[in-house]
């Protein structure tokens, strides 16, 4: 009943000490800019990736802001980033996606944002508190956190070359029969140019 007791206890313990995982897809508009908003701790742990996945270059501007606008991160026209910082300070956090560059075509976007996995200010208990085991299965309950968001980002990748492998057949189809109509056109040309040159002989 004791070992019972403490595998519960332990799986509790766990539960509550499992990082928040948020991921999502959405789109952005030509010219547009779309911002997420998330309330961070301090010393909270901080892990955002993004990729383009359709959509013109594949490229977009990403900034990580505080509230009162201190800059924490900025890449310009990428196609995918990963981030990884801990918090100064108890704040809330923008993220932004900004598609200025683009008047013509929007973006699709696949983000993920991961927080609290190693956060050093938790209430639940303290490190001495933890018996060996635990530490262990804490430490895989990290690692298989961080394997699902790896196994998501291939997942993404797989599908952004799929659809570059769809857009370039299709393109392909669409010049071959574009040079089909145009070896069509020059055959009719020719025919009636040669008529046309045999009519006039014919008449001379």
């Amino acid at each position: 009943m004791i070992k019972a007791s403490i595998f519960v206890s332990g799986i509790l313990f766990l539960i509550f000490l499992l990082p928040i995982v948020s991921g999502f897809s959405f789109n952005v508009s030509p010219s547009k800019e779309q911002c997420f908003y998330e309330n961070v701790k301090k010393d909270e742990f901080i892990q955002s990736q993004f990729q383009v996945v359709k959509g013109a270059k594949l490229d977009i501007n990403f900034k990580i802001t505080t509230a009162s606008g201190r800059l924490i991160h900025y890449v310009d026209r990428k196609q995918e980033e990963k981030f990884v910082f801990v918090a100064q300070n108890t704040d809330v956090y923008k993220f932004c996606f900004d598609n200025s560059m683009s008047h013509i075509n929007s973006k699709d976007i696949s983000f993920d944002l991961k927080l609290g996995a190693h956060n050093t200010d938790t209430k639940l208990a303290t490190q001495e508190d933890l018996t060996p085991l635990e530490n262990k299965v804490l430490g895989l309950v990290d690692k298989i956190s961080d394997v699902s968001l790896q196994q998501k980002y291939l997942k993404i990748r797989e599908k952004v070359h799929r659809n570059t492998t769809e857009s370039t057949n299709s393109r392909i189809l669409w010049w071959s029969f574009f040079e089909l109509f145009l070896l069509v056109c020059a055959s009719f040309a020719q025919i009636w140019y040669v008529r046309r040159y045999f009519s006039k002989r014919r008449h001379v």
